[in-house]
This record gives C-alpha cells, structure tokens and sequence, in this order.
C-alpha cells in the first residue's frame, strides 16, 4: 500500500496532469484515530447515498434494507451478516461495527460501498433482489481482490478502540 507521506504529496500534486489547471490540494497528514474518523466520516456519507440507491431499487423497510446490507457483508466477510461479524469480533449488539474498524477494514468496506453505489446508479436498478445480488457480488470482487494481493480478510482484521468522533 502506497504511504503518502510529503515527499509523495508534492511529487503527486507536481506531476499530476490536472495540477496546472486547478489549484491542487495536498492530502491531508493525519494520525490513526484521524484517518479512522476521516474514512468513518467518508463511510457514513456513503451510506447515506446508497441507502438513496436502494430506495429506487424499491427498497422501503428497515428490515429491506438490513437484508441489502447484510448482502454487502455476506460477499465482503465470506458468508458472515452483520450479527456473525459482531460474534465473532466480540462487538457489543448495540454498538455500530463501523466504529470498531480500523483505517484498513473502514477503506475495504467504504470501497465496496462506493462501488456497489455507482453499479446500482449506473444500471438504474429497480429490482430488491437484483440491488442485493449487486452488493453481495461487490464485496465478493473486493474479498477477491483482498485475497490476490495475499491480505488479511476483514473478518480476521482486529477491532480498534471505537471512534473518538
């Protein structure tokens, strides 16, 4: 994984094709708990989107859209919904899963959102099924891809301390 430190930054916002054209924005120095409530942040943001998705695939209930959730998570987390995740990372029932993610597992599954996000968008998806199939096929190709860069599955990654927000 590329580590943007300043050096990088510069060469980054030098060499970019775009710098002259626009006023370039450095990345951001920020500590672990910063980076972690950044892409929290970021996650939560998107969440919000892609329930906005799943209401136009005719996803209404809370009970609809936990069962579209939990198919992002069941492809991601090789088969395991939210509660195995929770059993399994000793995550207290009442408490957000998110929030005892580290910078690395909120990154895999804010990728997995965005993506699944922009599939349903691009393909104007009106079906529940079909919104679910999509989530469950996103994370899969994520866990795929986790698998041939030899990385540690998120079920196996270890809690943090939850969020300072």
């Amino acid at each position: 994984m590329m580590d943007f430190n300043k050096k990088t930054q510069e060469d980054f916002v030098e060499k970019s094709p775009s710098a002259g054209k626009r006023k370039s924005k450095k990345l951001p120095q920020l500590d672990g708990n910063q980076k972690r409530v950044e892409l929290r942040n970021r996650l939560k943001e998107h969440n919000k989107k892609i329930a906005s998705e799943a209401k136009e695939a005719g996803i209404s209930s809370s009970q609809e859209y936990a069962r579209f959730q939990n198919a992002g998570y069941r492809g991601l987390y090789n088969g395991m919904n939210s509660r195995d995740i929770r059993r399994k990372k000793g995550i207290p029932r009442d408490k957000n899963i998110l929030d005892y993610m580290g910078v690395m597992e909120l990154a895999i599954n804010l990728f997995a959102t965005t993506q699944t996000e922009h599939k349903l968008k691009k393909e104007n998806i009106t079906d529940k099924k079909k919104a679910e199939k999509i989530y469950y096929e996103v994370g899969v190709m994520v866990r795929e891809m986790i698998i041939k860069m030899e990385g540690v599955m998120p079920e196996d990654m270890p809690i943090e301390e939850v969020i300072k927000k």
